[in-house]
């Protein structure tokens, strides 16, 4: 997994817990004995959320890399980039879909850590979302 995929990933923890919690679900909540699955929107804006993380810290890092700040950045580089990350960006929507076909939201959203580690298992080298690129 690369360097702005794995960040990518930890905000994106950071995001889904700060906006996608479910309404009346404190942050301590002990998870339910079966999942309630996932709204549609729910999905999408966990998705969103990740594609966006990994975008934010691609773009930070080519910043960083060029020497450059934001105003900086070529006026069509998100229309360059995302078309260039797109393998990258897919892994959300393997890994949102991985984590919701068994785990309620308020169960992700309550189990921060463990959820961290099942997501990077499943976009590390050989994991079910794995683009394929060494990491």
């Amino acid at each position: 997994m690369t360097p702005v995929v794995s960040a990518g990933l930890a905000l994106t923890l950071a995001l889904l817990q700060a906006g996608v919690r479910a309404p009346g679900v404190p942050a301590t909540a002990r998870p339910a004995p079966a999942p309630v699955p996932w709204t549609a929107e729910q999905r999408a804006t966990a998705v969103d959320g990740c594609r966006n993380s990994i975008l934010l810290n691609a773009t930070r890092d080519y910043l960083q890399r060029n020497g450059l700040r934001e105003d900086q950045l070529p006026a069509d580089f998100a229309a360059r980039a995302v078309p260039a990350m797109e393998p990258y960006l897919a892994i959300c929507d393997c890994m949102i879909d991985a984590v919701a076909a068994d785990t309620s939201l308020a169960d992700f959203n309550a189990s921060a850590e463990s959820m961290a580690a099942r997501i990077q298992a499943l976009a590390a080298d050989g994991g079910r979302c794995a683009t394929g690129g060494s990491g």
